[in-house]
């Protein structure tokens, strides 16, 4: 359906992660990539990239999965569950753990929608694009609703929707609509 739209010059409204955009593209995508995917995670690797985690996080090379409500230890190197992460090996254990959520988990759908896009649109045809302009070949920009933005807005300090400096912004606002 993506490669069509994008072959018949029609928006298509399926939105999809950074990291699956550089699927697309044949590009490796990197741990920050996981911030589109699972913000949580992201903030939660960032935290410890930036930080001591010796006796702090007691982590292996593993990885908790849940399928059909069994949960499964995957390593994510050989005899990983034997090897706990520390500040020396952080790095490697983020990118390996990013690797596997982004890549590793779902390699059979990644590589059987790359078949079927690769049908209509050959890889060296797209490759020329980076992953926010294949979204934006994809998606197309997003559309704002000045109403609906006007209308849930959330004021907070001493400002509120009667203020002047409110009032000018949904003026100019109404403007570029």
């Amino acid at each position: 359906v993506d490669a069509k739209s994008i072959y018949d010059d029609k928006l298509c409204y399926a939105y999809f992660a950074r990291s699956f955009l550089k699927h697309i593209l044949k590009i490796k995508p990197n741990w920050e990539d996981l911030q589109s995917i699972d913000y949580n995670k992201y903030k939660s690797l960032k935290w410890m990239m930036s930080n001591s985690i010796n006796n702090v996080i007691f982590e292996t090379f593993t990885i908790n999965i849940e399928k059909y409500g069994i949960t499964e230890k995957k390593e994510l190197m050989k005899n990983g569950s034997n090897i706990d992460v520390n500040d020396k090996n952080k790095k490697e254990y983020v990118n390996l753990l990013s690797d596997y959520i982004m890549t590793k988990q779902i390699y059979d759908q990644i590589k059987a929608f790359l078949v079927g896009f690769n049908i209509l649109i050959p890889h060296w045809l797209i490759s020329i694009f980076t992953w926010q302009e294949l979204d934006l070949l994809i998606c197309g920009m997003p559309d704002i609703i000045v109403k609906d933005l006007r209308n849930n807005t959330i004021y907070n300090g001493n400002i509120n929707k009667n203020s002047e400096i409110i009032k000018w912004f949904w003026e100019i606002m109404d403007e570029m609509d």
